[in-house]
């Protein structure tokens, strides 16, 4: 079944809603007093949560200071953690990776 464009007027004219415009036009005119502005207000949460992310975003990806002190005492041999630090970290991931 084909429905044309003047089939959909009929239709829209008997519901009582306005006709739609053809594509390719626009329909141009006044607006009513307020018609038109949208606003919208943020939160204090919206807002906190913006800066944040602006925060995040300014941020460096890597932060070269502590990767060349870590390289560093790698290198001298300095670097030393201890297995109980390790295990406590595993275990806490692993607690972390079962609740999500």
């Amino acid at each position: 079944m084909i429905i044309s464009n003047q089939q959909i007027q009929y239709i829209l004219k008997a519901y009582g809603q306005k006709p739609v415009n053809k594509p390719g036009t626009v329909k141009t005119g006044g607006t009513a007093a307020g018609e038109g502005r949208d606003q919208a207000q943020l939160s204090p949460e919206a807002k906190a949560l913006q800066a944040a992310l602006a925060a995040v975003k300014e941020a460096p990806e890597v932060r070269e200071e502590k990767v060349a002190e870590l390289r560093e005492a790698v290198r001298s041999g300095t670097y030393n953690v201890s297995a109980q630090e390790i295990a406590d970290k595993m275990l806490g991931r692993l607690l972390v990776d079962e609740l999500v």
